[in-house]
């Protein structure tokens, strides 16, 4: 049986009206989150001190064509102090397929995010430098 993370029980206090779903496929996190919250969502989990997420691994997005919400945006981060890893979902439907950027938080993310916008056309907003890679 899965355990909750410690920190788990502060992020859904903190956020619950902004979590849509938590499971632990494989023994996992998977928090799917709505878009408007990611950042501070992402600060909480940077900061926090049960939490400690300060390595940001990647970004990608899925297309689940014929689905709606067509995408879903995944983030993937570790905690190399305390040895977890979590994964993000941010769901976008196909007619508005944007959300925040996070490079203010993890500036890792800068390349990832203008990959998707390259492959996917989700647009990162608040991106300092959203043009296409390809």
């Amino acid at each position: 049986m899965t355990q909750n993370p410690l920190y788990l029980d502060s992020l859904k206090e903190k956020f619950g009206s902004s979590i849509e779903e938590i499971s632990f496929p494989h023994d996992q996190l998977v928090v799917v989150v709505n878009r408007e919250a990611i950042n501070e969502i992402l600060n909480f989990l940077r900061d926090d001190e049960e939490a400690c997420f300060d390595l940001f691994m990647d970004l990608t997005a899925v297309d689940y064509i014929g689905r709606e919400p067509r995408f879903e945006v995944v983030i993937h981060l570790v905690s190399i102090p305390k040895q977890h890893r979590i994964r993000l979902k941010i769901r976008l439907s196909e007619a508005d397929p944007e959300m925040p950027s996070i490079t203010p938080v993890y500036a890792a993310a800068n390349w990832f995010e203008r990959e998707c916008f390259d492959l996917y056309g989700i647009r990162f907003t608040g991106h300092p430098n959203l043009t296409r890679i390809m």
